[in-house]
């Protein structure tokens, strides 16, 4: 025998669920999701408040190891927290922190300065602040570069390509240390360069940038309109700060 909902044509879904018990489930559901996400969210910050100061500091270190920070920044920015009252405040972290907190849709910021001065410092602090970011897996959503350590010598960690687009993708990522580098007449360099910050640019991914490099002058000729104009001149902040602290 023909079924009459087929040959009729059409039938409308309220004929075959009970659309409002179904709505109810998918509710519920929805209820006890969020339920266990906040039941495991106290759990987990209930856990972070019972360690010990020592204990929180090996994590800490343990993030950025993770993360290839050199281990000197990593024992200094592991013990505190990103904007913790206890942490010596400088130039460069207050650049920093006031980008986080005022410019959460600009992607670059350049912080340019004298050798000493605390960027690599502010830097590692960032990267303490984004681990504990809704979402976020450090060793997923966070990387670390150092320009001439890490990019420059990138085929010489493995799979050059696929390291490259993992770290174009990262939510958040530092560059280290721009200028360290060495800008070969081929072009290599470069255009390992613009093959990180560019996807950045469209995607959007904070990144923070250190650079001994002063002048504009000199960042243009050294990397260049393709790169520079994507970066923007308004995301360089030259330090005034001239004193070593090392």
């Amino acid at each position: 025998m023909t079924d009459q909902r087929i040959t009729n044509g059409p039938t409308a879904i309220g004929e075959l669920v009970d659309v409002a018990a179904l709505r109810r489930s998918f509710a519920e559901l929805a209820a006890e999701i969020s339920r266990r996400e906040a039941e495991e969210k106290a759990a987990r910050e209930a856990a972070w408040a019972a360690l010990s100061i020592e204990e929180k500091r090996a994590r800490r270190q343990g993030f950025l190891a993770q993360l290839g920070v050199d281990e000197d920044v990593a024992l200094d920015a592991g013990f505190y927290g990103f904007g913790s009252s206890q942490v010596e405040r400088t130039e460069a972290t207050t650049v920093v922190a006031r980008w986080t907190a005022e410019q959460p849709d600009s992607t670059f910021l350049g912080l340019v300065g004298y050798v000493g001065t605390g960027k690599t410092y502010a830097a590692a602090r960032w990267v303490l602040w984004a681990c504990g970011q809704p979402g976020v897996v450090p060793t997923r959503d966070i990387v670390w570069v150092h320009a001439r350590r890490d990019l420059q010598d990138l085929d010489a960690l493995g799979d050059g390509k696929a390291l490259l687009r993992r770290w174009a993708s990262a939510r958040y990522l530092v560059l280290d240390d721009l200028g360290a580098e060495y800008i070969d007449a081929g072009g290599v360099m470069l255009t390992k360069l613009e093959g990180l910050l560019a996807p950045r640019y469209s995607r959007a991914r904070k990144t923070l940038i250190t650079s001994n490099v002063l002048e504009k002058s000199e960042r243009w000729r050294r990397y260049g309109a393709r790169i520079m104009d994507r970066i923007g001149d308004r995301s360089w902040v030259v330090l005034q700060e001239k004193r070593s602290r090392r």
